[in-house]
């Protein structure tokens, strides 16, 4: 009875198709749950060694592929050159501290030069008080000896105009007035006062010259005259250069700024290198991570966190755990040199990447060169995103089942 219904053409029309139709819809609706793509590649941070200093390379002490910790010494580059630097700028530093020692000296010995110098105006200026004085003083006495003997005169010229007068008297009366005028004359043309005045003029010229000179030398020492010598700008400035040639001479031993491998390296000893110019560089490969690019279409159900698994191309049967770490903010091609220019000419729509980056759980001692993981390897990523859509009760049953079997 249970055959000829098989082979009755009701079974085969409406049965068998319901219950393939009943089996596509549960295994579509069990789908989302893992993510796959192989567009996806091992990435590390590779630093790139540069030179800070130019020079001939003296010792290479590193080989290519060679692993080497953080603070390792990889190259020398001769620094004898910098060494003579150095030597000639502390001399000068020494001068240049000397200078400022003279200086501050100097400026004492010019604040004694000006006390000695306004000692020196304040006598001449009492000298010639004094001076304009006893001048003064003699021409009262001229003046009153001009008066008493022009009076004498013209007593004696009266008396003689009367017939009573002696002419040698009045003779000697002229004699005596011409005298005292003469005198007064004298007095009053008297260059002591001017001699007076010109050294005291002298004497303020200097002291103005010794307050420029102050002034000069102050400047020099930035307006303090008890300026420590090592604030001074010009040993500030010429410690600078010191401190930089020391730099340089320690930046002329390259040391691992971060423990990895070594990379393209072809250097050789007595090869001379250009400040900034890359040497080589050094890939951190304990820090290795994948690199996945997922469709945009694929990132709908990803979260930070979920579980997942990559195959390398190179190790078919290499498995290892991953998890994603972080989720790019932009597609792949907003970073491209030349980004497409979706709003002119005719528009084609091409789905996007998301690079995802996936941390690697796990798998310890990655800083090892048989390490088979390889920086730019090729690798096949499933990511398990624990999605489950909606599904009809009536196809939940075999959905589940579908389900299930989706396992990393």
């Amino acid at each position: 009875m249970f055959l000829k219904m098989i082979k009755s053409r009701t079974f085969l029309l409406v049965v068998i198709p319901i219950v393939l139709m009943w089996i596509i819809l549960g295994y579509y609706y069990s789908l989302g749950k893992l993510i796959k793509t192989d567009n996806a590649y091992v990435k590390a941070p590779i630093i790139p060694v540069q030179s800070e200093v130019s020079g001939k390379i003296k010792e290479v002490l590193i080989r290519n592929n060679q692993f080497v910790k953080k603070d390792q010494i990889l190259l020398i580059i001769d620094a004898e050159n910098l060494s003579i630097k150095l030597i000639e700028n502390e001399q000068i530093l020494k001068s240049i501290e000397e200078e400022i020692k003279s200086k501050k000296s100097k400026l004492n010995e010019i604040d004694e030069e000006i006390l000695i110098a306004q000692e020196d105006i304040r006598y001449r200026s009492n000298e010639e008080k004094r001076i304009k004085n006893l001048i003064n003083n003699k021409i009262k006495i001229a003046r009153s000896e001009v008066n008493f003997f022009k009076l004498e005169y013209d007593r004696q010229l009266m008396l003689s105009k009367k017939g009573f007068g002696i002419k040698k008297h009045l003779e000697d009366a002229k004699f005596k007035l011409d005298k005292a005028k003469t005198n007064l004359i004298s007095l009053n043309l008297n260059k002591e006062t001017d001699e007076a005045k010109f050294y005291k003029k002298i004497a303020i010229k200097q002291l103005n010259l010794l307050i420029k000179k102050k002034e000069t030398i102050l400047t020099t020492l930035g307006g303090k005259r008890n300026i420590v010598v090592q604030n001074h700008p010009l040993y500030l400035k010429q410690k600078a250069v010191i401190n930089g040639i020391k730099l340089n001479i320690r930046k002329s031993t390259i040391k691992a700024g971060k423990a990895g491998f070594v990379a393209n390296m072809n250097l050789e000893k007595g090869e001379v290198v250009r400040q900034g110019q890359k040497l080589f560089v050094v890939v951190q490969q304990d820090k290795i991570y994948v690199e996945a690019n997922f469709k945009e279409t694929q990132i709908t159900n990803f979260k930070i966190g979920q579980k997942g698994k990559f195959i390398p191309d190179s190790f078919p049967n290499l498995e290892f755990q991953t998890e994603i770490e972080s989720l790019s903010p932009a597609t792949g091609s907003e970073f491209a040199i030349l980004p497409a220019q979706n709003a002119s000419g005719n528009w084609v729509k091409v789905v996007q990447r998301v690079p995802i980056i996936l941390k690697i759980n796990g798998v310890s001692n990655l800083n090892n060169v048989n390490s088979k993981l390889k920086v730019g390897m090729t690798v096949s990523v499933v990511i398990n995103t624990e999605f489950k859509k909606d599904i009809p009760i009536i196809i939940r049953p075999i959905s589940n089942l579908f389900y299930k079997f989706q396992t990393l």
